[in-house]
């Protein structure tokens, strides 16, 4: 028995109030409420009053099973901002909790049992005020256990509230007035956030018929939370020309992460907080907003760049490594590049695409993705001395330790690796390696390494913040940190589709501008910078490169291979290779 009153509001789709109806059969609720909207005056609206008595009718032959059947079947037709608010508010006068289904909202049976243990579990807990059905494409990492998290955003594609929470709700709201609630709101994540739905509900409050603007502003008026499902239970098959508002079939996208939520797994420490990430995941990507929190200072103070589209990416790997990075993306539409003002440095969101020890086994299959020996493997080397102590992070198959160990007398090395199978390659070369991130390596003193060194593993990271603070950690006075990434302001940054510098490998995109701020910003001081020439093996990337910058519209290509600029050009290379900046850049910072 399911005891748990539910409101169903309808209006002129009797198919979708029928697959609503049939789907809480199984369960068969013992207290349904019905409010189908009246009719519109005018004889352009006959087959709308045809379409609502079909509804009536809906309702009192489906509903069919021994229950306690309410209903509200209006004469006029309110609308759908006065209609909703008033069918809740009739609800409500009669109920202390309940379920709130429009007519395009299908749950799964899940949906229901959801609502009610949490209705019944959160009843006095005033911060929490409504519960939805629908996670609003939010993607987790793999640690997420809960059943649900916290939210700033109520959704509304089927949700449950108390009467506690609802008798706050107001109609109308005035401009001033929304605009202090949205400033002195603390849960909504960015101040770009703030700025955006300022200008949104500005400029659609007080025009577009709707009634649940007015039920998110009251929420943050009040610092309420919502509670959001880990996936959809929830289906909204409204989309398309008879809906009013729900046109917009991109926001289909969000629907494909349906899971049955069988059994409720509370979070085990509940903390009455929003998950910041998990808003602006929702801010990104359904409400189109596009903000995220810098890498470096942990503040909202970025600026968007673009968008990538996933599928192309996706696409792109198998074409080109045969690697199918499908699951790296969580069913993401796209993948946003945004800007740290304050670093410049440029960075992916959101951060939980970044590649996985699978993703990196696979390339590892190709024998120039761990050179054993590289440019910037030179230049540090010239830094070591004897007796000096190493730390090398992501030190893939152990090569650069295993030579210094063999170039230089008395020196103790320590190598850092995430990727199992390169971990195990260099134990083999008799390196002392740990499958762990900088930050969680704590088993020696602090401040005991002369050099700590990483060769192309920091654009593959987006805790920056961590990850200087943490050489900060292990570093002697006086001691050195030699990093070398991608130069983003060299022949690489022609082509931005190349794959390599796009995630679920590469989460941050370097250059000296972004390297000098960081470490300012971490008190380390700059020795010197190096640049990689170009290398002969990166020729073909060059020109590739060269071509997509200069000549990929169609008149120039002609012209191009016309004059075979392309051949002439790669015959020159080798002359000019020691003057083109190539690849990489290599920084030595001090502490």
């Amino acid at each position: 028995m399911f005891d748990t009153p539910i409101l169903i509001i309808g209006w002129r789709r009797p198919n979708h109030l029928f697959e609503v109806i049939n789907s809480i059969k199984v369960i068969k609720p013992t207290k349904i409420f019905v409010v189908i909207d009246g009719y519109r005056e005018g004889e352009e609206y006959q087959l709308e009053r045809e379409q609502i008595d079909a509804c009536k009718k809906v309702v009192l032959d489906e509903i069919n099973w021994p229950c306690n059947l309410t209903t509200l079947f209006r004469e006029i037709n309110l609308g759908c901002g006065v209609g909703v608010s008033d069918a809740i508010n009739w609800f409500f006068n009669q109920v202390e909790e309940g379920i709130i289904l429009e007519d395009d909202c299908v749950p799964r049976i899940s949906f229901l049992n959801f609502c009610s243990e949490l209705l019944e579990f959160y009843r006095f807990q005033n911060e929490i005020m409504h519960i939805g059905g629908h996670s609003l494409g939010v993607k987790h990492q793999m640690n997420f256990t809960s059943s649900y998290f916290f939210s700033c955003y109520p959704h509304i594609w089927g949700w449950a509230t108390w009467r506690r929470a609802w008798k706050m709700y107001k109609f109308n709201y005035e401009i001033p007035e929304m605009i202090s609630i949205i400033e002195n709101s603390i849960n909504i994540p960015t101040k770009i956030e703030k700025e955006a739905w300022t200008d949104s509900l500005i400029s659609n409050l007080n025009v577009v018929d709707t009634w649940d603007y007015q039920w998110l502003l009251t929420i943050w008026k009040y610092q309420g939370l919502s509670i959001l499902p880990r996936f959809n239970i929830v289906e909204n098959i409204g989309f398309g020309a008879e809906a009013v508002h729900t046109k917009n079939e991109n926001l289909l996208s969000s629907q494909s992460n349906y899971e049955e939520i069988l059994f409720v797994n509370h979070p085990k420490t509940i903390k009455f907080k929003t998950e910041k990430e998990s808003d602006m995941q929702i801010s990104n990507h359904h409400f189109e907003i596009r903000t995220a929190i810098s890498p470096v200072t942990l503040t909202d103070n970025v600026k968007y760049l673009k968008s990538f589209s996933v599928n192309q990416i996706i696409k792109g790997y198998l074409d080109q490594f045969g690697i199918d990075v499908k699951e790296n993306f969580k069913n993401l539409p796209e993948i946003s590049l945004f800007q740290c003002n304050e670093s410049n440095l440029r960075f992916y969101y959101p951060a939980l695409v970044m590649g996985d020890d699978r993703f990196y086994g696979e390339l590892e299959r190709f024998e120039w993705y761990y050179n054993p020996w590289k440019w910037e493997h030179e230049k540090a080397a010239l830094r070591i001395k004897n007796g000096m102590k190493i730390l090398e992070v992501g030190c893939g198959n152990g090569d650069f330790l295993s030579k210094i160990q063999n170039d230089y007398n008395g020196i103790e090395t320590q190598g850092l690796e995430l990727n199992q199978s390169a971990a195990k390659k260099a134990r083999e070369k008799g390196i002392n390696v740990l499958c762990k991130k900088i930050e969680e390596f704590k088993e020696i003193e602090e401040g005991i390494f002369d050099i700590i060194c990483s060769f192309q593993v920091l654009e593959h990271l987006i805790e920056v913040e961590s990850f200087f603070d943490s050489h900060n950690r292990l570093l002697k006075n006086d001691g050195e940190i030699i990093i070398s990434v991608p130069n983003n302001q060299s022949f690489i940054k022609w082509n931005e589709w190349n794959l390599l510098n796009l995630p679920p490998h590469h989460m941050t995109l370097w250059d000296k501008t972004s390297l000098k701020k960081v470490a300012s910003m971490f008190s380390l001081k700059i020795k010197c910078f190096k640049y990689e020439p170009l290398q002969s093996y990166h020729f073909d990337w060059y020109m590739n490169s060269l071509e997509i910058k200069y000549f990929s519209k169609d008149i120039r290509k002609r012209i191009f291979n016309f004059l075979r600029l392309k051949i002439i050009i790669r015959k020159l290379l080798p002359l000019f290779s020691s003057i083109i900046k190539g690849h990489s850049i290599v920084v030595v910072l001090k502490k």
